[in-house]
């Protein structure tokens, strides 16, 4: 066989497999179909797939006239990938296998001196980590997607600068993983991965425009627009912690000032009730000032402590303020906000936020904006990281054949590479 015939082949086999993964479980004349490759050939390739474990046979479906067509489907147990989110407090890595299913998750605190090297050292265990508790041996690993709190170059996989992990910046974090573990590496930003993960598997399914608002260490903001991730011209786009709130406010770690950081997120918040109670303020939270936490804050507001309301109710009036600018800006389907803590349920902000909505959301007579809570989880970053990564092993040969790019031209067996027999 020459080298361009082999080239076709892998090709070809990459193609069917990202068909089976896009609809579940497909026959091979469905294959055929979506495809336009011959049917011999089908057969040929499908069959080699399900001998190295690819591919199964997951079931069988009426055809018509009494007959029943064998389906396929992707085979879970050949592969996996790592997904995993970090921020300034945790570190969350997933192994997803390449159903798109998790089944091992590892969560560990952040350094307590977050450095470039205790960063990269708690990456390297945390991914190493959660890998021995999925019981997958280490040579099935597929790839690795990284979901990081800071300005990311993806195309060289490079961590720009990080406003809230001062230490984390011009980092080569694809390159660092690769050569630990050998395996392709995806780096992203972590608000846009839980944005994807909430589309896919939380409260934005079925939305092709929406607005995802993560309020936690920092405050990020991704975008669905049209159905698909918005990147903006230099993937940045969703900087809404950013985004100017207060004149003459607090120095922000961006080096502006008055940023919408700087008041509404949760180290803004310690910050300020932490100066408060130095200062003297009665609270519920007296006493623990130095080692005061969100946990404690919620605390305290649901306790009605007259000090954490007031500073809750300030940080949610700017931060709704803000949502409903960038609402009125980009008209989104729907709004999905993501606290991050089990403590900041839905009873205390959703209601604040929707009435700020309601108030300067521009809107057509008869049509509101829904303001949801999110509801993928605590894994939704690592998670999202990992669908970001098989979306890239998967759909490069789908977006190949849409395009009409000839199989000499496109990256010919870049997926199936990656899926080697054991």
């Amino acid at each position: 066989m020459t080298r361009k015939s082999v080239k076709r082949v892998s090709f070809y086999k990459s193609l069917l497999v990202a068909c089976v993964r896009r609809e579940g479980s497909i026959s091979r004349t469905q294959l055929g179909r979506s495809t336009r490759i011959r049917m011999p050939l089908i057969s040929a390739l499908t069959r080699d797939l399900i001998a190295r474990g690819v591919l199964m046979e997951s079931g069988r479906k009426s055809a018509g006239r009494g007959r029943r067509q064998v389906l396929l489907g992707l085979n879970s147990r050949h592969g996996f990938v790592v997904g995993i989110e970090f921020d300034l407090y945790w570190m969350t890595a997933a192994v997803v296998d390449v159903c798109g299913r998790i089944v091992a998750r590892r969560r560990i605190e952040m350094p307590c001196l977050p450095t470039r090297s205790a960063i990269t050292e708690a990456l390297l265990e945390a991914i190493a980590s959660a890998i021995r508790e999925s019981g997958y041996e280490p040579k099935a690993l597929k790839g690795i997607g990284v979901a990081d709190p800071g300005v990311v170059d993806t195309q060289s996989g490079t961590t720009r600068l990080c406003s809230l992990l001062p230490d984390w910046h011009d980092v080569p974090v694809r390159d660092l993983l690769t050569s630990r573990f050998g395996v392709p590496v995806l780096l992203d930003e972590n608000t846009r991965a839980k944005t994807l993960c909430e589309h896919r598997a939380g409260a934005a399914q079925g939305i092709r425009h929406l607005l995802y608002v993560d309020v936690g260490s920092g405050i990020g903001c991704g975008l669905i627009m049209d159905g698909r991730l918005y990147r903006g011209h230099r993937e940045i786009a969703g900087e809404l912690g950013h985004v100017r709130v207060l004149e003459n406010g607090p120095v922000c770690q961006c080096g502006g000032s008055g940023c919408l950081e700087t008041v509404a997120s949760y180290p803004a918040l310690i910050r300020q009730a932490r100066a408060a109670l130095r200062d003297g303020a009665r609270s519920l939270m007296a006493g623990r000032a130095d080692a005061l936490t969100m946990a404690d804050f919620f605390e305290a507001v649901r306790g009605g402590d007259r000090l954490a309301l007031g500073l809750w109710d300030r940080a949610l009036r700017y931060l709704g303020e803000a949502v409903a600018n960038a609402a009125n800006l980009l008209n989104p389907e729907l709004i999905a906000m993501n606290f991050n803590l089990p403590e900041a349920d839905e009873s205390l902000w959703l209601a604040a936020l929707r009435g700020i909505v309601e108030r300067r959301v521009i809107r057509l007579p008869g049509q509101d904006l829904p303001v949801r809570a999110a509801r993928a989880g605590g894994d939704a970053g690592a998670w999202g990281a990992a669908m970001l990564l098989l979306d890239r092993l998967f759909e490069g040969p789908l977006v190949s054949q849409e395009v009409c790019l000839p199989v000499t031209t496109a990256k010919a067996g870049f997926l199936f590479t990656h899926y080697s027999a054991p």
